[in-house]
């Protein structure tokens, strides 16, 4: 079990920075709040959780073709290299965001949110699915899949460790519709202040986030080389 903890340190912070990523959320806590959140909010969970677990199998079998030892390199020296390169490009990404000039300062989410409310439950499962494609949610899923390559995991103990990530990463979506579901009338309430809060402060939680995260990948590559 060892390999297993190995990767479990390196990908619960990546999968934690998964779930603060401010997109999913808002666009969950917007569903939520609208008259369509009854047929809505099952399909776009549906589509969040089987986008990301497709991509984080897909990174992983990609990862799995990173030079091994026997091949002139040093087992983890690929890896490392990738993870360096990884842990930049999150970094830029970071950085990206918080130069972006930012919209008018209001207390309501952006205004493209309330689409959200003219969607049907196919729409809702494929925006679900998409929004695991953005640069973000991408490089994170890349890192956690250069992670698992890392520790030299077998197939089992590879399925654990992605099944700690989806679980985690998707969380944030996950638990408030959850909620919502279970008692509507006192999540109600619970779910507008979070909206509010993450609408005012949810650029700079995200590049904090990302510039961390991003460091973290950078010194576990440099630690393999």
């Amino acid at each position: 079990m060892s390999g297993v903890l190995e990767a479990l340190v390196h990908v619960v912070p990546i999968a934690i920075a998964v779930a603060a990523s401010s997109v999913p959320i808002l666009v969950t806590l917007t569903i939520l709040l609208s008259p369509n959140a009854e047929r809505l909010s099952g399909p776009f969970l549906a589509g969040w959780l089987v986008g990301m677990t497709a991509l984080v199998i897909g990174c992983t079998v990609l990862a799995e073709a990173l030079p091994r030892e026997g091949s002139g390199r040093k087992p983890n020296e690929a890896v490392g290299i990738a993870e360096i390169v990884v842990g930049v490009l999150i970094i830029a990404v970071a950085a990206i965001g918080r130069l972006r000039k930012p919209g008018v300062a209001s207390d309501e989410p952006p205004k493209w949110l309330a689409s959200m409310n003219r969607l049907g439950p196919w729409e809702g499962f494929a925006l679900g699915a998409v929004l695991n494609l953005r640069p973000k949610s991408l490089l994170l899923i890349v890192a956690a899949a250069l992670s698992v390559r890392g520790a030299e995991l077998t197939t089992g103990q590879t399925a654990i460790v992605l099944v700690v990530f989806i679980v985690l990463g998707a969380s944030t979506v996950a638990v408030p519709i959850i909620a919502a579901k279970v008692s509507p009338s006192r999540t109600a309430p619970k779910l507008t202040a979070m909206r509010e809060w993450m609408a005012r402060h949810s650029r700079t939680v995200t590049g904090l986030i990302l510039l961390v995260i991003g460091v973290f990948v950078i010194v576990t590559g440099i630690g393999r080389l």
